[in-house]
Formats: structure tokens, C-alpha cells, sequence
């Protein structure tokens, strides 16, 4: 096709980025018969950013640098929660951005209960011995920890946070809350005090100037050496280098990292070969149809967005 003489007639033009099946592809357009959609799997890079230049409103997350570059672009639905990497772009408040706050709660809050069993009912240390046919009843059974009446702090008290510790205090949990704007504004004893007296460590927090390398040597170090850390925020809230450390030398009970620094793992890292160490390769949002879900959602938040009104706006001090 091309492009140069596409003309587009409607008054608004939606990019829909993310590539999506035959079904849905008609599920959008008969859903948003006033607009003109184009979708990026249907066109080579070159003719999709062209079109995509032409276009009001986005659904996705494409490269940032597309976005700057257009001028045409009102509105955009992000396909995540996080923000990152554009940031930048939505500081500057010339284009109006939602993202899917609340959307991966359930799910993630879900992940984080799931590596803390898992850490605490030794479900890694089983899945070993079940490779190597071995029995262990001897030392399993009695390595069994309880959430009951564990001292838990949560960083990040959003929905996700919030969500977390609803699971955790259902199961006995002593939850505390830190990582309010507040909290993170001013002087950290209070989160110092707190890690010293905390079982369960859990990280949910968004990335920020403030949350990157929060957990270093001296915050990890707090802990206790029976204490577990659970991350499903950011991998940048985290000093790898000092975890694997601390883990190797049994001065931590063992973690479940969902998200890291680095994304894909190299297959060369450290990560993969430390045996207390759960790592669930960014899947803790899965769901089931998950991105009927999203372009659920898009559908309801674009009548939203025709109406003036769109949820879950991104405000540019974000």
C-alpha cells in the first residue's frame, strides 16, 4: 500500500499497536464504527509509523520516539500500568495519556501470595527434590513457615499494594504500609525501623528518581536472616548484586523476584543459578484473556475519551 496517498476521512483516526487477532480486529471496528482504525500487524514498520502519524488516538505501547514524533496524536491508552519510558513525553502535557491503574491488581497481588508460599511451604525446594527422585520428608516438613502472624511491610501503598494486603491479612498478616510520595519525600529512618522488624518484604512500588536502589546493601541488610523478599513492581527497586549475596550466604530466607533489572535475563546471570531465588519473568500480571480484557477496556475508556472524559488520566507531574 501506499501510504503517501492513503487519504483518511474520519475526523478521528485510532492506531491500535498491539497485534491482535482476526476476531477482535472486527470486535474494534464494530465497536468504534465512527472512527477509522488501523492496526500496525497490518502494514510493514514503515508504512505503520506513517499512519500512525496521521492518527488521534493510540491504543498501546509503541516506541517513544513515535510519539514525539507526531503531531497529530490527542489521546493515548497505554496497554500497562507503568509509565515507563514515557515519562518524559507525558511531563511535557501536550498529549493526554491513560494507562491501566487498578487493571493488574488482582493478578499481581495474586503473584506476590503465590512466591511467598512458595517460598514458605519450600514449593522450590520440592520441585528439586522431585528432579532428583529424592525423598526429603525429614527436612521439608519441619522447614515450614506460616503467614500467620508475620510482621509484613508492603512498599507501595497503591492498589496493588492495597490488594496484597487484603491476601495477606486475610491469612493473619500484621501488614504495614510505606512508599506514599510523603514517605519517600523526606528522611528514611522510619523505613530503616520498620525493615528491622519485618518478615516478608514486599516491593510494588513504581519506578521513580526516589525508588531506584532504595533496597541497597545497608536496606537489605536489616533484615533478618529469616526474613523473605517478594518484588512484583520494579527490578530497579532492588540491589541484585547485594541479594544474591545475602541469599547465597543464607543472611536471607530465600525471595521471588517477578520483575528484575534486567529484562529479558540473560541467560548468563547470576540470577538463574541461586537456589533460594524464585524468579517469575515479569508474569505476574498474566490473566486469562488478557487482551480481551485490555481492548475491553479501551472500548469503554474510548466512549469516555469521544465524551470528554476519559479514566485513569496520566497527570503530567506523574
Amino acid at each position: 500500500m501506499n501510504v503517501s496517498r492513503l487519504t483518511i476521512m474520519s475526523s478521528t483516526n485510532v492506531f491500535i499497536f498491539p497485534e491482535v487477532p482476526d476476531s477482535e480486529k472486527k470486535r474494534l471496528k464494530d465497536s468504534l464504527p465512527e472512527s477509522s482504525l488501523f492496526f500496525r500487524q497490518d502494514y510493514d514498520d514503515m508504512e505503520a509509523k506513517q499512519l500512525f502519524l496521521e492518527c488521534n488516538v493510540l491504543f498501546g505501547n509503541p516506541p517513544p520516539d513515535w510519539i514525539e514524533a507526531s503531531g497529530q496524536l490527542k489521546w493515548v491508552q497505554l496497554e500497562s500500568a507503568g509509565l515507563d519510558p514515557f515519562q518524559e513525553i507525558i511531563a511535557q502535557g501536550q498529549i493526554r495519556f491513560s494507562n491501566l491503574r487498578d487493571f493488574f491488581s488482582r493478578p499481581v497481588a495474586e503473584t506476590a501470595l503465590a512466591g511467598i508460599l512458595a517460598l514458605y511451604r519450600n514449593v522450590h525446594v520440592l520441585v528439586r527434590s522431585a528432579q532428583q527422585r529424592k525423598w526429603d520428608y525429614d527436612s521439608i516438613r519441619p522447614a515450614g513457615e506460616m503467614v500467620e502472624g508475620k510482621n509484613i511491610l508492603i512498599l507501595g501503598p497503591g492498589s496493588i499494594g492495597k490488594m496484597i494486603e487484603k491476601l495477606l491479612t486475610s491469612l493473619g498478616g500484621q501488614v504495614r504500609m510505606f512508599g506514599s510520595r510523603s514517605d519517600l519525600s523526606g528522611p528514611l529512618d522510619k523505613l530503616d525501623e520498620l525493615l528491622s522488624t519485618t518478615d516478608i518484604l514486599v516491593g510494588s512500588l513504581p519506578e521513580s528518581e526516589t525508588t531506584i536502589g532504595l533496597m541497597n546493601e545497608k536496606r537489605l541488610g536489616l533484615l533478618s536472616d529469616q526474613a523473605i523478599v517478594i518484588n512484583v513492581g520494579r527490578g530497579s527497586l532492588i540491589d541484585e548484586t547485594v541479594l544474591i549475596r545475602l541469599l547465597r550466604e543464607n543472611k536471607l530466607r530465600g525471595a521471588f523476584l517477578d520483575v528484575t533489572w534486567e529484562e529479558p535475563i540473560p541467560k548468563e546471570s547470576e540470577l538463574w543459578e541461586v537456589p533460594n531465588l524464585i524468579l517469575g519473568q515479569h508474569a505476574g500480571g498474566g490473566m486469562p484473556n488478557e487482551l480481551g480484557r485490555k481492548i475491553d477496556y479501551f472500548i469503554q475508556n474510548y466512549q469516555a475519551f469521544k465524551n470528554g472524559k476519559p479514566a485513569n488520566l496520566v497527570p503530567p507531574s506523574a
